[in-house]
């Protein structure tokens, strides 16, 4: 059996711009996923131009959402009243504007029988309609599959197109493209704080590669660690109460646990008893342990405050060394 892998290329220039690249890969047979019928979506009043366009758009989305979800095989019902074969779901939707606020109607139902497993009544601010449709996907998605969706996921991550690299964030479909920083240095590693509200980066702008916090609702950004020589984060703790870092203060890089609200030391006694060379830093989802790449010998864990290290995977790319300089995470 040869499985499809699509990944979507984001280009230098307009975040719109995009080409899908496909490489086919050999392996078992997966479970074939279900198929999820797309009729038009429709104006709530058919006699509305503009009401029309905006279902027409809200589809465009919606679509692409399900599509990159991959958990359905979306079936295109080009006439409402011609449904397609072979499908298990089918997504009705239908939109209307009233002034600035937009109101939807969603329906999943069996596409055999018609009963309904999903309904649900929308209103929002006309200006947000990408985030409306990546809300509606989830919430397909979660309804159908019982998964969370991954639509409303953002990308943090560092670009030099002012000249300067600075820290930026954007949509997981590359849309709605926003510089979060303005330090005329070097910031990077970027990495959202669970609840998505506030980010930690090195920045440079200071003469050091000290470590900030960004508060996305507020824009501003504080200091957290100015240790003389490397401060980098690894990432937050689940609860978000402490971010992980790697700190060299002069000699050979170590790992630290410190608390968000600061404290008597700053580190809240949690140095790591290990060598050099430790890098791509990350809590466990359940906080038990901590997983980091030792000294390029492969990926190792251990509990954050304690505890001997044990071997986890060999290899180079353990922990997606492609995508070190970034983040994402669902809000």
């Amino acid at each position: 059996m040869t499985l499809t892998l699509v990944v979507a290329a984001l280009l230098a220039g307009s975040a719109a711009a995009q080409t899908e690249v496909r490489l086919a890969l050999s392996g078992q047979t997966a479970a074939q996923n279900p198929g999820l019928a797309l009729p038009p979506f429709e104006a709530e009043d058919p006699k509305i131009g503009a009401d029309a366009l905006l279902a027409k758009s809200l589809r465009e989305i919606v679509r692409q959402d399900l599509m990159l979800s991959r958990r359905f095989e979306v079936k295109d019902e080009e006439i409402a009243s011609q449904p397609v074969a072979g499908a298990t779901w089918r997504l009705t939707v239908k939109a209307s504007k009233n002034a600035d606020k937009v109101s939807v109607k969603v329906k999943l139902a069996n596409a055999t029988g018609g009963e309904a497993v999903f309904e649900r009544f929308y209103r929002q601010d006309g200006t947000w309609l990408r985030s409306l449709a990546h809300r509606i996907a989830d919430d397909v998605v979660k309804a159908a599959t019982g998964r969370d969706g991954i639509a409303r996921t953002r990308i943090t991550f560092a670009n030099n197109h002012t000249g300067h690299k600075e820290i930026w964030v954007m949509d997981y479909d590359g849309e709605n493209v926003k510089r979060l920083t303005s330090d005329n240095s070097i910031s990077l590693l970027p990495r959202f704080s669970p609840n998505g509200r506030s980010l930690a980066y090195t920045s440079y702008k200071d003469g050091n590669p000290d470590l900030f916090i960004l508060d996305l609702e507020t824009g501003r950004s504080k200091s957290f660690s100015n240790e003389q020589g490397l401060n980098i984060a690894g990432g937050f703790s689940p609860d978000g109460k402490k971010l992980l870092m790697t700190l060299s203060m002069g000699k050979s890089p170590n790992l630290y646990l410190k608390a968000l609200d600061g404290g008597a030391d700053g580190r809240d006694g949690s140095r790591a008893d290990l060598a050099a060379d430790r890098r791509e830093r990350v809590f466990r989802r359940d906080g038990f342990a901590v997983l980091y790449e030792y000294a390029g010998r492969g990926l190792y864990r251990r509990r954050p405050v304690g505890g001997g290290r044990q071997r986890g995977f060999r290899g180079q790319s353990n922990i997606g060394r492609r995508v070190r300089d970034g983040d994402r995470r669902p809000v």
